[in-house]
């Protein structure tokens, strides 16, 4: 048994359950309209004669209670995972269907006639499908059960009989600033020679991710028609074996809407027989997510990705071995002008969609025909709204409350033209040498005015329509844009602005042209970059969406920078100090140690993970780094370090929203070791803010809620188990949910004036902290973020949406009703950057 006040530990075994059952299982089990779909069709097949049953990846068992419910005569489940066998076994008892149904810990492959089956079985159930349809090797387990399982005489059946998949072009700057680097500058810092790529789409380990669209920040736009882009029968042997054995689907999109084309998203339909389907779109409401194939992934080809109506994107999908991946995609160009420097312009399109798709298609198009007969339209799927939701469903702004206390630099979004003088204060804290003007053209709608940038000299000319990219709002000298015709914006706080420069790195789509920036090749390597860039070639890394996400946080960056150059002017101030020197720690692809040298610090001392080494070496070189100024090393090797630095900097939140682990300690640490005397510490303070909320959505993907979603079926205490106390991820931006309290400071750490004796204190948190409740509810989590002080004029705040940080969420697993005018009473406690709250009785106020 695990001390509850071992937090580390606790955290621990959670990472175990989280990988032994995965999370999804909550989240679908707690769909009672897929479960409700499942009987009906397993009622159907067992009323029809096919009364003996095989569930493959039984999970929980729920499918086998459903076909003993039914009155089937001989039930056989299995599950190749230890976890879930232990779970179907408890599940099974509780129900009392422990005789009637056979458990295996077995894989159905591993499966023979008569050793684990007496007989070959007339049904098959099944729900081994991810959000690609194919991911968990349905095919081949079909296969194998069709010519090992399953009766072919009498013929037998699958449950699912069979799917759908439909396929379409999206825009979304959120899926784009994973996929990709998107800007070639970064202030002191030339990134044209660079083509970096995440590794989805490029590796057969990963051909997709997956994303919940219609919870997606920042929303999406489709460009394209919806098309069906293949059909598969689990009840014909023939065509299963025909599809693993390798095929190509080849599928022409058609353009709709001007927009830029981020990735292909890919969803479908699953046919539990003839008559019963469940729909996995995003406007389905369904467990399940979509596939997302990013489209630039494939082949680092980042330019041309710009479209206007009328042009066609040609696909091609690609499954062999389980495997189902996106093979090509290319844009067909309709005759246009030259648009090198005119700006993508989404005009609204004054026909009807179902006008433009015959204009598209023709009136005798199949995939549209297809497409209506399921309810698909463009209305359907254009999600900009608040949450990621388009206007005729509901929205997290009307269920959740603001968080307007949660950031003390707040800027309100608004659409606005973006003037000479930001456009200058850019281009000069991005270190670049700009002519700007402005005029009219009529190439924007309405005549709208034109900024222009000239970077460098001898560089091309690039016209921006300024009210078209300047969807966004200014902060500390820092422009922001966003590019979608309509803004996104929940109503999380005002400092929630949706963030997007618009800038690839190549061709007609290129903001900045870097490409003839001066750099001074210190070495071999910058001079062979230098040809490379000369020669048009680049440099590619390929690396996970995280690390490219991070990257493209300029905003952080910029914060980051001044904060840096503002340090360095004092250190060089001081007659003592004629190297200033840096001790940046970071388990991120950075490039923020080479701006810190490209700044004037003398020795940069940088500790990351060794996968980022050469990426990192290759950047220094390209922009003209003196040997010997950096120093790569591992995280491990910091012990050993023997070092003072005039900064001391860690990175200390997680993408996730969560502290690193060991991460304070780790920071408290280097303070005291490596710290030169009246150095600078960053962060130099932290504070950990905090929200309690109601919200049914957070707790649908945390643990199954009760049985009524399970029709009635005691699962919920079975596999609640496994539940997680922290989840990460949570973006307060679409989640669904109601305001219980005012924001709470949870814990306020000083580094700044840290020393030995106060150390240990400050990292060994055991406080109590009250706020009164502002709403009648039952408390579902306390979901917190941070803020960083760098300076007194930089704060980093995580809960900021231009940020790449999500939130995280301790989930209340004891029932709490709250009423208005309570005092909530709460123990938070933090040891070893592990974080918890306990939720002691609340005590009533004013007599209520």
């Amino acid at each position: 048994m695990i001390s509850p006040h071992y937090l580390a530990a606790r955290d621990n075994l959670e990472n175990i359950c989280s990988h032994l059952v995965e999370r999804w299982h909550f989240a679908m089990l707690n769909d009672k309209k897929r479960n409700m779909s499942y009987r009906f069709a397993i009622q159907k097949a067992v009323k029809s004669g096919y009364n003996t049953v095989l569930d493959i990846g039984t999970g929980t068992g729920i499918l086998s209670l459903m076909c003993h419910s039914a009155g089937a005569q001989q039930i056989t489940a299995c599950d190749g995972s230890r976890a879930m066998y232990d779970v179907a076994f408890d599940v099974l008892g509780a129900n009392g269907a422990q005789e009637e149904i056979t458990l295996l810990h077995k894989h159905s492959t591993a499966l023979t006639v008569p050793d684990d089956l007496p007989s070959r079985v007339k049904l098959v159930v099944t729900e081994t499908f991810d959000a690609g349809l194919f991911g968990e090797h349905i095919v081949s387990t079909m296969i194998h059960a069709w010519k090992n399982l399953i009766s072919t005489s009498p013929t037998g059946t699958v449950i699912p009989c069979g799917a759908t998949v439909y396929v379409c072009g999206i825009e979304c700057e959120a899926i784009r600033s994973k996929s990709r680097l998107l800007f070639p500058v970064l202030q002191h810092l030339d990134l044209s020679g660079v083509s970096m790529l995440s590794c989805v789409g490029r590796v057969a380990e990963e051909p997709y991710t997956t994303e919940n669209l219609a919870r997606i920040p920042g929303g999406y736009r489709i460009l394209t028609n919806i098309a069906e882009l293949l059909r598969v029968s689990f009840c014909n042997l023939c065509e299963l074996e025909s599809f693993n054995k390798g095929r190509d689907w080849v599928q022409e999109l058609f353009v709709r809407k001007p927009g830029r084309v981020d990735a292909l998203a890919v969803w479908f339909d699953l046919h539990l027989d003839d008559t019963i389907t469940i729909a996995t779109a995003a406007d389905s409401q369904s467990c399940w997510e979509q596939a997302i194939f990013p489209v630039s992934a494939r082949n680092g080809d980042t330019n041309k990705f710009h479209v206007k109506r009328k042009d066609r994107l040609q696909t091609t999908f690609h499954f062999e071995l389980d495997c189902f991946l996106l093979t090509k995609c290319d844009i067909l160009c309709a005759e246009r002008p030259n648009v090198i420097s005119q700006p993508i312009i989404n005009i609204p399109c004054a026909t009807s969609p179902e006008k433009e798709s015959r204009e598209l298609h023709g009136e005798n198009d199949h995939n549209e025909h297809a497409r209506s007969q399921k309810g698909h339209s463009d209305h359907d799927f254009d999600c900009q709204s608040s949450g990621a939701v388009s206007s005729h469903r509901y929205s997290p702004a009307s269920v959740g409350s603001s968080v307007k206390e949660c950031s003390q630099q707040t800027l309100p979004f608004r659409k606005r033209k973006v003037s000479e003088e930001e456009m200058r204060e850019f281009c000069t804290t991005s270190g670049m040498n700009c002519d700007i003007s402005t005029s009219k053209t009529d190439h924007c709608h309405q005549a709208e005015e034109l900024t222009s940038f000239s970077v460098g000299a001898g560089h091309t000319t690039v016209n921006v329509c300024a009210d078209e990219l300047s969807e966004g709002t200014v902060n500390d000298s820092s422009v922001t844009y966003n590019t979608a015709d309509e803004t996104s914006m929940c109503d999380i706080g005002e400092q929630q602005v949706s963030t997007d420069i618009s800038s690839d790195m190549e061709g007609a789509d290129m903001l900045f042209d870097m490409s003839k920036c001066s750099i001074d090749p210190a070495t071999a390597a910058a001079e062979q970059l230098v040809k490379d860039r000369a020669s048009n070639r680049k440099m590619t890394c390929v690396t996970d969406s995280v690390e490219i996400q991070y990257i493209n946080d300029i905003h952080l960056n910029s914060q980051y920078c001044r904060a840096l150059q503002r340090a360095l002017s004092q250190i060089q101030s001081s007659p003592s100090s004629n190297n200033p020197s840096i001790l940046y720690i970071t388990p991120r692809l950075s490039f923020l140690g080479i701006q810190a040298a490209k700044m004037g610090f003398k020795s940069v001392t940088m500790a990351t993970s060794e996968e980022h080494f050469d990426a990192l070496h290759q950047v220094a070189a390209l922009n003209g780094c003196q040997s010997g100024v950096i120093t790569l090393l591992e995280m491990s090797d910091l012990s050993d370090l023997d070092l003072k630095a005039d900064i001391v900097f860690s990175e200390v939140v997680d993408p996730c929203g969560a502290l690193r682990q060991q991460a304070l300690e780790d920071h408290v640490y280097h303070i005291i070791t490596n710290l030169a005397p009246n150095g600078h510490v960053f962060p130099g303070h932290l504070r950990v803010q905090g929200l309690f909320i109601e919200s049914q959505e957070l707790e649908c993907l945390t643990h199954v809620t009760g049985n009524e979603a399970t029709l009635d079926y005691q699962i919920a205490e079975f596999i609640n188990v496994f539940q997680m106390q922290n989840h990460l991820n949570i973006d307060l931006t679409t989640l669904n949910y109601s305001k219980l309290t005012e924001v709470i400071e949870l814990a306020s750490l000083d580094f700044a004036n840290i020393s030995i004796e106060t150390g240990p204190e400050i990292l060994d948190l055991n406080v109590e902290r009250s706020t009164e409740v502002i709403a009648n509810g039952k408390i579902s989590a306390l979901v917190y973020w941070f803020e960083m002080i760098l300076d007194k004029d930089t704060v980093v705040n995580t809960l900021d949406s231009r940020h790449h940080w999500k939130q995280a969420a301790i989930m209340i697993k004891d029932t709490f009703h709250v009423g208005q005018g309570q005092t909530l009473v709460t123990k938070v406690m933090m040891q070893n950057s592990c974080l918890d709250v306990k939720v002691l009785t609340p005590e009533c106020v004013n007599g209520h």
